[in-house]
């Protein structure tokens, strides 16, 4: 038995570019340029991110009210927050974001204060 099937006319390319996925929305607190620079370089390696950047938390907590993200970069030590501090006023702001934190600190303590205010693993 042979079954017929009717040829579709339509462009491929553009049925392929709507049904594409949009970049994850990711909001990246960081002061330091060099820091922020190595996050970017790794997130364009995939591709599939867009990626803002903030230097302190007033200006996080701005882009918060404006735009939504899919997720949150943060350091723990910014010139306008510093550790819980941080993670508490986005965690208010935006609490079904999750919030990754980056920090130098190896100190448990930290880590714990982090996971305790809204923090992700």
């Amino acid at each position: 038995m042979t079954v017929a099937i009717p040829f579709f006319d339509f462009e491929f390319d553009s049925y392929v570019e709507a049904a594409s996925i949009p970049p994850s929305r990711v909001l990246l607190v960081e002061d330091s340029d060099d820091y922020a620079s190595l996050v970017r370089a790794a997130l364009a390696k995939d591709g599939s991110f867009e990626l803002d950047r903030s230097r302190r938390l007033d200006e996080a907590l701005r882009c918060l009210e404006r735009k939504d993200y899919d997720a949150m970069l943060a350091d723990l030590s910014l010139p306008d927050g510093q550790g819980a501090y941080t993670i508490e006023c986005v965690c208010a702001l935006a609490h079904d974001l999750p919030v990754l934190v980056l920090t130098g600190s190896d100190d448990p303590e930290l880590v714990q204060m982090a996971f305790r205010n809204g923090a992700q693993d």
